[in-house]
């Protein structure tokens, strides 16, 4: 499979996710989503800046930021709320699996 078409998936099927998400969620939840699309793009620029790492493939109209910061990353914490909110204990579990989880998914270069 093409790198390419990895990364425009990680771009657009988060998004056609929100399909199944009622219209009142959305609603509630989009502020979050855009927060943390916010200091995702905060961390990648920083990090491009002093040079901690370097984006070797990207799509074409997003030069420099990965797509995953517009697809995954507003995206999944307004599903993580949908499901957790109201039970703080799992939200914090949830959490921090992913926390450990998806930098390692990314160091090990299994994002494309």
């Amino acid at each position: 499979m093409s790198n390419q078409v990895i990364l425009w998936g990680t771009l657009i099927l988060p998004w056609l996710s929100l399909l199944f998400m009622p219209k009142k969620d959305i609603k509630r939840y989009i502020s979050v989503g855009l927060l943390s699309t916010i200091l995702c793009i905060i961390v990648i620029e920083t990090g491009i800046r002093y040079a901690w790492w370097a984006i070797r493939e990207t799509t074409f109209p997003f030069a420099v930021i990965p797509t995953y910061a517009y697809g995954l990353f507003p995206v999944f914490p307004m599903w993580l709320l949908k499901y957790t909110y109201g039970r703080f204990s799992l939200y914090l579990t949830v959490d921090t699996i992913l926390n450990i989880v998806l930098p390692l998914w990314f160091c090990l270069g299994l994002d494309a």
